[in-house]
């Protein structure tokens, strides 16, 4: 059934005098014909279906159903004065003003011919009388919200849906199974009728799928909301013969709670025969190293913590500069640098004291993320210092196709986008030695994604991954405290891979373990000046190879005493590089040490280093 439209000449309304309501809807009805409500209605007067119960999800929709029903006469003379007596008796209660209220005068017409109003906006006094009025059968038409058909037990013969879909505070949907059970349980009383009537009224297409699951759904399951407060105690305190204990026992609450032990036994024995069914080899060892493993990933986190202090990183946090983005178990991957800066409260107020250091300052990184999650450019502009960024990094998605690793399994296929994403300094997983050139403006997708093809050529020249800032060597953290922690977390780390090496319990040959050994634990890192010196002249030496290239170790500073050997000189630093030459950029001593392989370039340069070192020493 639809709905009709009524269009008047732009003249009439100049014309007509002032109508009231009731008047002005007798004039719609004569000019369209009787509504679609009104005939269901009269249908169910005629074939004796009253009383009926009109469900509308809206409270404006209620009365203006009412007032459609206002020239249609169902009780009698003797029936009239009854309403009449119940409703006068009830608002003799109140004052002489409250009397006056329209909601009074107007629905006393409607409740004499036996059309009644519930829902949220009437005066308690009211609804009560109406309640009474339908209860005695003096209401044969009742238009009701969905909130009638809860708390109250009113049935009646019929009841009508005006709709199936119903606002539920954010969008429109479908009636779900338990409202549908709710309302239309009200059709059908007992003892009185043999069965009930629904009649559902749709102005749209309905899914088979939508209606099955609406018609024949499962009702909502009904759980005691019964809580024991120090106010019941104290009031069950002063009735004698009634304890606490007594009441709970008795509650619906226990009820519910004590029908479910036996199931909640049977699962019990059930996960306990599941589990003694399960049988892992070396279950000793595996434990050993699940413990390890927990206590590397605390050291993990106390490392990141010390390492994303605002005194180290923010040196190192230049425009361009590669980091890795990972937040609880979303790992973004690479990203590059764009700004920073320092947090402030709600109104310009400074932060609480108890706030992280690692919190207090937000980073702007070009991320590879989903397409549709990056945030709206507003927030990333440097003026949303208040918004926290852990809220929109939980509904920010890194890029499908970006791997554990950060590398990038689709090749050139990827989805997603490279956006810039407001992140904690907490979330930095990891700040490399490379530098990347970047546009002045980024709001253009073309310099985002040159960015973006910048990053993917760094991977691809670091297949073994890309080299990380050393903590002691390039940011400068010399504490003891964090040395040891160091230790500690190597350590961790070696009998945590140990197992690796066993194969089916044969262990690998002694070189290959050896090698293990040896890049778990490397040599001390005092070493000669004439080793630290050959390696500095090949660093220089690579460096001139790509004068272009960033160096991230800070340069040192010249001794006032004049030493006897020759002045070397330091590679030069430059502010930014571009995508082509940041990947010949040299790694530091510590993550080149790691490196199981080299390359006989760097042998080669190596050797002409040794030799100028000793020719210069002799």
């Amino acid at each position: 059934m639809r709905a009709r439209s009524l269009f008047l000449p732009p003249s009439l309304p100049s014309r007509l005098p002032a109508l009231s309501l009731e008047a002005l809807l007798t004039l719609v009805t004569l000019l369209t014909g009787p509504s679609d409500i009104y005939k269901i209605v009269k249908m169910i007067m005629v074939k004796n279906y009253n009383p009926v119960i009109v469900f509308a999800f809206s409270k404006r929709e209620c009365e203006g159903l009412a007032l459609q029903m206002s020239k249609l006469e169902f009780n009698t003379d003797e029936e009239r004065d009854m309403v009449d007596t119940v409703f006068n008796n009830a608002i003799s209660s109140l004052s002489e003003d409250d009397r006056q209220l329209p909601q009074i005068e107007h629905i006393l017409p409607l409740l004499k011919r036996g059309i009644g109003i519930h829902h949220g906006g009437l005066l308690p006094i009211l609804k009560e009388v109406i309640e009474i009025l339908f209860q005695e059968g003096l209401l044969k038409v009742l238009f009701a919200t969905e909130t009638f058909s809860i708390g109250l037990n009113m049935p009646a013969k019929t009841v009508v849906f005006t709709s199936v879909r119903k606002f539920d505070g954010r969008d429109f949907r479908n009636l779900s199974g338990g409202e549908y059970i709710q309302m239309s349980g009200r059709a059908g009383r007992r003892g009185l009728d043999d069965r009930g009537i629904v009649i559902m009224m749709t102005d749209e297409k309905l899914e088979p799928a939508a209606a099955k699951g609406m018609v024949k759904g499962q009702a909502d399951r009904l759980d005691s909301a019964f809580h024991l407060g120090y106010n019941m105690i104290l009031n069950l305190m002063r009735v004698e013969g009634l304890t606490p204990e007594y009441m709970l026992e008795r509650s619906f609450y226990q009820f519910q709670n004590t029908a479910s032990v036996p199931k909640l036994e049977d699962e019990l024995r059930q996960l306990d025969e599941q589990r003694a069914a399960i049988v892992i080899p070396d279950e000793d060892n595996i434990a050993d190293y699940y413990d390890l493993r927990q206590q590397l990933d605390i050291l993990n986190r106390d490392l990141r913590d010390v390492l994303n202090h605002p005194t180290y990183a923010l040196p190192f946090l230049q425009p361009g500069r590669l980091v890795r983005v990972k937040h609880d178990d979303l790992d973004f991957g690479w990203g590059v640098v764009v700004n920073y800066q320092k947090r402030v409260g709600a109104k310009g107020k400074p932060l609480a004291a108890d706030e992280p250091p690692q919190n207090q300052y937000i980073v702007d990184v070009l991320l590879h993320v989903a397409k549709g999650t990056a945030p709206a450019p507003a927030s990333v502009t440097g003026k949303n210092k208040h918004a926290s960024p852990g809220n929109a990094m939980s509904t920010i998605r890194p890029c499908p196709t970006v791997t554990a690793s950060g590398s990038s399994a689709g090749g050139a296929a990827d989805e997603g986008e490279f956006a810039v994403v407001p992140v904690l300094l907490s979330t930095l997983d990891g700040i490399s030695h490379i530098r990347i050139f970047l546009a002045k403006d980024l709001k253009p997708v073309e310099a985002r994604n040159q960015a973006l093809k910048s990053v993917k050529e760094v991977k691809r020249r670091f297949p073994g991954g890309i080299a990380l800032l050393d903590p002691v060597e390039n940011m400068g953290i010399v504490d003891e405290a964090f040395k040891k922690l160091l230790r500690v977390r190597r350590r961790s780390l070696s009998l945590s891979l140990v197992p690796c090496l066993l194969q089916k319990g044969a262990l690998l040959s002694s070189s290959s373990l050896m090698t293990f050994l040896t890049l778990l634990f490397p040599p001390s890192s005092r070493r000669s000046r004439s080793s630290s010196r050959a390696s500095c002249r090949t660093r220089c030496t690579a460096t001139r190879r790509s004068p272009r290239c960033t160096t991230s170790t800070p340069p040192r500073r010249r001794s006032s005493s004049r030493s006897a050997r020759p002045r070397r000189r330091s590679p030069r630093r430059t502010r930014s590089c571009t995508s082509t030459s940041c990947a010949t950029a040299s790694a530091p001593s510590g993550a080149s040490a790691l490196r199981p392989t080299t390359t006989s370039s760097s042998r080669r340069a190596a050797s002409r280093a040794r030799s100028r070192a000793a020719t210069s020493s002799s």
